[in-house]
């Protein structure tokens, strides 16, 4: 049967063969040919895949396998008819042919059911139909022997740009520009590189734009995608960005350019603000002329009429125009609101003016487009303007005249029209004196003229803006008796004692002629004198005849002096004028005051018994209060004035020292002061403590000096008593009292006042000092009452104070096991005031109060020495306790050399002192040679097979037992020669010496030789075994029997205890000392001291010869 499995193999191998030159030939043929026969291939031995892949990366090429279909003999790729690989494991060949000779490789792995085809870099150009061909061992039915895998290949995009009609490229997120609206722009973008080649769409913003799209493709299926957009520009393209997008399924992410369109557009928006109607005049005119939405920034030129309003115009304008380009302001959309302002004062000749802003741009005027234009048409309201005319006009009584009103207003309606006569309104509807002289005739008629008619005449008219007094004026003089007023100089009122003189005046109010020729005084009605006095000569008046003195007759007869006033000239005076037409009225009385100070002043006061902290009023009585009527009074306490005291009374509520004074009050008026008035005010105060004793009062009983004091004031002066626990004390031998009268303080606003001091005689207090119980009381302060007030009292509670002493403590002396918490302690004394507490630990303090515990655990360095102090005012006082921290024994072993003989030393630390110890030898107790004294054990070492061994020390006291210490005491050349030597060598001869010493150094040439050899030996096998097999790590022995140095060599050798964790390097370069060993442990040397133990159990016997040979040898 095997033969003829051989047989077999050996025909499929030349069927592959023959199938291979068949494939080769025809590689889309469909059926397999096989000798003489041939049948076609079924839909199950074939399959169809389709896969794709980005140009520049690797992509796979799936082939399935089937395990049930038996072992494959080879694998080959076709592309078309070209086969572009080949792999057979078999025949040993893997490699890639044709056009992907270089860029593909199989992906296979051992019982996989998926063979792969790696294409890197995919190109384009690889798109095509492949076909995978597996070719097993044995051919079955329904087993896939071809399959078909269609790839299809893409690329992404290399670029995407945009360039003008010109073909000049525009570079990404440019600005281009600057272009008119209205303009036409064309862009191109284009993209290349990619398969499929990409879409182009346009955008602006987020918006689409339709764009003219075409592309040309390339024989390996790549091309060039080219949009034309062309774009009318508009206010809309503001700020546009036109963004060129290319989309392709090999894209997660669009790629895209850019440009934004500097678009220049003219003003959308224009206006002139800033007048809403009509104004007055005077009124600040604000024009602020706006322009938005122009780019670039629109111009503003201001016209007035058809005059361009410059900014600073000559000075003999009319008009003062300010006229400023304010600002320029970008807008979100990036064009520009230019705003130009400008102000002026309007007044009525700006009534009808029409100003214009007249507003262009760039745009415009490349364009050439009228400027846009927006204006107002002022109307300034003003009131009116008047003039009157005729000037001057003399006529007869019962004469016309007609004065004329010319008026200019805006509006032009008046309100009203009124007319003055020398000031005097006129009554214009009083129509059998005038006519005219209203809103519909403004000028002014007046009928048959009367002397009361002449003056100056004027007109006022109103209209809805104002009113306005004419400029001009008119003068009417019509002959008529004088009309007079009395005037007087000084117009003030006259002091009776500066005794000036007043001079009177008869002035003409009215008549024609205004000149006086007589005038007549009077006082009250009564004649006083008639100016001027000519009695030798006759003057001829009509009617009368007027005698005169000649000297008088060249006084002017309207003035009168009146020399040296008192208050008899004191009345009304008036004047009487004769002029051509005869003597008229008298004058309207002038009265002349004189003015005089007050009379003498009165001083009242209650109550009549004035007490400190009481109220009191005092009152300034004046019967002739002078002229004019006083109001006002000046008061003085001493010398002092008052100044916030103006009335006749003065209440002073809540009196005190400053008011035991003399007080004067005098009446005042303009004219002066009244004579004054004067009482002497005595104060009285009752009896109130200035300084009273304290609550509490704490003496030291060593005191030397002991006193209280009080002090009060009072006037009478009243008395002070002193009281202990309410009894009155008296001089004594145990106490003194010492009392003083005090006078007014005046700083303090105190009155008379009495201090008393109370003192405590210490000499006759036995043992010259007060008494800590007996002696504490309460005193008392009390005074007597007087006239105005009781008696006061104060109390104090007087107390015996002292330092603080008998301090105790609850425990002096603290155990406490270490890393436990220890017990409170509590500090306690006697003193008064009561003490306070703290603790020292050495010279840090660790508590406050007179309780000191801890809440963490006591360790052997917080032993020691605790200080409580405690103090208070007067001193303080400490006292320590001790903490004695007791912790288990902690020993040491060491060897020594005594008399000849090593011994091992264990020796301890432990608190409490009193130590038991114990010796162990491996584990059996030892007994031999053991003294133990104090804090220190020993015993001496035999030099014996049988005492070699781990030593082990134990101690124990009242806390517990000690954790072991251990020393190990092997057979080594170095310890044996140690422990004998000594003796031996002391009792041998000089020439014994130098025998034994030839012989020893020869001995020792010998060991380093073989050490060296031991070495070199061992270096070689760890060489050879640095990294065993698992095999060797599971089987073989962890150590050689026959190495007595290895052993000897070990790091923890004869060391009292070895290390109880295992050693972990830092590194992992580290040499151990058991290096051949180091792998069978994770890090460092782990339980060696077991694989030690059953090393040395195994090699008790040779050990043993090997110590006797050493003993020998020496």
């Amino acid at each position: 049967m095997n033969h003829s499995w051989k047989m077999s193999q050996y025909y499929l191998l030349v069927v592959f063969v023959l199938w291979d030159v068949i494939g080769t030939l025809n590689s889309d043929s469909n059926f397999f040919v096989l000798a003489d026969n041939a049948f076609p291939l079924s839909a199950s031995l074939s399959s169809n895949t389709e896969v794709a892949g980005l140009a520049g990366q690797s992509v796979l090429l799936p082939c399935h396998l089937s395990p049930a279909c038996g072992s494959i003999h080879s694998i080959k790729w076709y592309r078309a008819d070209r086969r572009v690989y080949i792999f057979s494991e078999i025949a040993e060949i893997s490699r890639a042919e044709d056009d992907l000779s270089d860029r593909a490789k199989l992906k296979l792995q051992t019982n996989s059911t998926l063979a792969q085809l790696e294409i890197s870099p995919l190109m384009t150009a690889d798109e095509d139909l492949y076909k995978c061909e597996v070719t097993y061992l044995e051919a079955k039915e329904h087993c896939a022997l071809l399959q078909s895998i269609k790839l299809n290949t893409f690329a992404k995009p290399e670029y995407v740009r945009i360039e003008d009609m010109k073909g000049s490229e525009t570079a990404n997120a440019s600005l281009i520009g600057p272009f008119n609206e209205g303009n036409v722009i064309t862009l191109v973008c284009m993209s290349g590189g990619g398969k499929p080649v990409a879409h182009l769409n346009w955008y602006n913003s987020s918006s689409p734009l339709p764009g003219q799209y075409r592309n040309m493709t390339e024989d390996d299926g790549t091309g060039i995608g080219r949009s034309q957009l062309t774009v009318t520009l508009g206010r809309g393209d503001l700020g546009a960005k036109l963004e060129c997008s290319a989309s392709s399924p090999t894209l997660d992410v669009p790629m895209s350019a850019w440009v934004e369109v500097d678009v220049y557009v003219r003003p959308h928006k224009w206006e002139l603000t800033g007048y809403d109607g009509p104004v007055l005049d005077g009124t600040v005119v604000n024009l602020l002329c706006r322009v938005k939405g122009a780019r670039p920034a629109a111009s503003i030129t201001f016209f007035n009429g058809t005059d361009v309003i410059s900014p600073q115009p000559p000075s003999n304008l009319a008009v003062q125009h300010d006229y400023t380009i304010e600002s320029e302001i970008i807008e979100a959309d990036g064009t520009y609101e230019t705003q130009s302002r400008m102000i002026f004062t309007a007044n009525r000749y700006d009534n009808g003016v029409t100003i214009t802003c007249q507003t262009t741009n760039q745009v415009m005027e490349s364009m050439g487009e009228i400027p846009y234009v927006t204006s107002v048409k002022l109307q300034v309201n003003y009131a009116p303007v008047v003039d009157v005319t005729p000037a001057n006009v003399t006529v007869n009584e019962t004469s016309d005249i007609l004065i004329f009103c010319e008026v200019d207003a805006n509006p032009p309606e008046l309100i009203s029209v009124r007319w003055y006569r020398n000031g005097d309104l006129l009554d214009v509807n009083d129509l059998a004196n005038y006519e005219g002289g209203n809103i519909q005739q403004p000028s002014l008629l007046v009928k048959a003229v009367a002397r009361e008619d002449l003056g100056v005449y004027y007109c006022v008219v109103q209209n809805q803006v104002g009113q306005t007094q004419s400029k001009s004026m008119s003068y009417i003089n019509v002959l008529y008796k004088p009309h007079v007023s009395l005037g007087m100089e000084p117009a003030t009122p006259v002091k009776e004692q500066e005794e000036r003189n007043v001079t009177l005046a008869c002035d003409v109010e009215s008549g024609n002629p205004a000149i006086l020729d007589a005038v007549r005084w009077y006082l009250d009605g009564d004649l006083l004198k008639e100016l001027p006095e000519c009695p030798n000569i006759t003057t001829s008046a009509p009617g009368r005849d007027v005698e005169t003195a000649a000297d008088l007759c060249d006084i002017d007869p309207s003035k009168l002096l009146l020399e040296t006033v008192g208050r008899s000239f004191q009345g009304n005076y008036t004047c009487q004028g004769l002029n051509d037409a005869g003597w008229g009225p008298h004058s309207p009385p002038v009265e002349l005051h004189v003015h005089y100070p007050p009379g003498p002043a009165k001083l009242e006061f209650e109550p009549l018994l004035v007490v400190k902290g009481q109220a009191l009023t005092m009152q300034c009585i004046v019967e002739e209060l002078g002229r004019p009527e006083a109001k006002v009074f000046r008061w003085m306490r001493g010398t002092h004035v008052q100044p916030d005291v103006r009335s006749m009374n003065w209440t002073a509520y809540s009196v005190s020292l400053e008011h035991r004074a003399n007080f004067s009050c005098q009446a005042v008026n303009e004219a002066g002061l009244s004579p004054p008035a004067t009482v002497n005010i005595d104060v009285f105060a009752p009896p109130t403590f200035i300084g009273r004793l304290q609550p509490y009062m704490g003496v030291l009983t060593t005191s030397k000096e002991v006193f209280l004091s009080c002090h009060v004031e009072c006037f009478p002066l009243c008395e002070i008593v002193w009281l202990k626990n309410g009894l009155p004390i008296g001089e004594t031998e145990l106490y003194s009292i010492k009392t003083t009268t005090l006078p007014p303080d005046q700083t303090k606003s105190d009155f008379e006042s009495v201090l008393s001091t109370l003192f405590w005689n210490l000499t006759a207090w036995p043992n010259g000092q007060l008494d800590r119980q007996l002696d504490n009381a309460n005193y008392t302060c009390q005074s007597t009452s007087n006239s105005v007030g009781a008696g006061v009292s104060s109390t104090t509670h007087f107390h015996v104070e002292y330092p603080p002493e008998q301090i105790t403590l609850s425990s002096p002396m603290i155990d406490v096991v270490e890393n436990e918490i220890p017990d409170k302690v509590t500090c306690s004394s006697k003193a008064f005031p009561e003490a306070s507490y703290f603790w020292k630990y050495g010279t840090e303090n660790v508590s406050n109060g007179a309780v000191l515990f801890f809440n963490t655990q006591f360790t052997r360095k917080m032993g020691g020495d605790y200080e409580c102090v405690a103090y208070n005012k007067h001193g303080n006082v400490s006292t320590k306790a001790k903490f004695n921290v007791q912790y288990i024994p902690e020993c040491t072993i060491s060897p020594k050399e005594v008399d000849d003989e090593m011994m091992l030393v264990c020796e301890v630390e432990s608190n409490p002192a009193q130590v038991d110890f114990a010796w162990m030898l491996d584990n059996s107790t030892y007994l031999e040679k053991v003294q133990s004294k104090g804090l220190s054990s020993s015993i001496t070492l035999i030099a014996s097979p049988e005492f070699f061994g781990k030593y082990k020390c134990f101690a124990n006291n009242s806390i517990g037992m000690s954790a072991p210490c251990e020393r190990v005491i092997s057979a080594s050349l170095e310890k044996s020669s140690r422990i004998q030597a000594g003796s031996w060598i002391r009792k041998l001869s000089d020439d014994k010496i130098i025998i034994i010493a030839a012989v020893v150094g020869i001995a020792i040439v010998l060991f380093l030789i073989a050490c060296i050899i031991i070495i070199l030996v061992c270096r070689r096998r760890r060489m050879s075994e640095k990294y065993p097999s698992p095999a060797h790590r599971k089987g073989g022995d962890l150590h050689d029997d026959n190495s007595k140095a290895f052993y000897e060599n070990l790091p923890f050798h004869g060391l009292a205890s070895p290390q109880s964790k295992p050693y972990k390097p830092t590194t992992a370069e580290l040499d151990y000392a058991d290096s051949d060993y180091k792998n069978l442990y994770n890090y460092g040397p782990m339980n060696y001291k077991e694989v030690s133990k059953e090393n040395n159990n195994q090699n008790a016997k040779k050990k043993a010869g090997n110590s006797t040979v050493e003993s020998e040898m020496l």
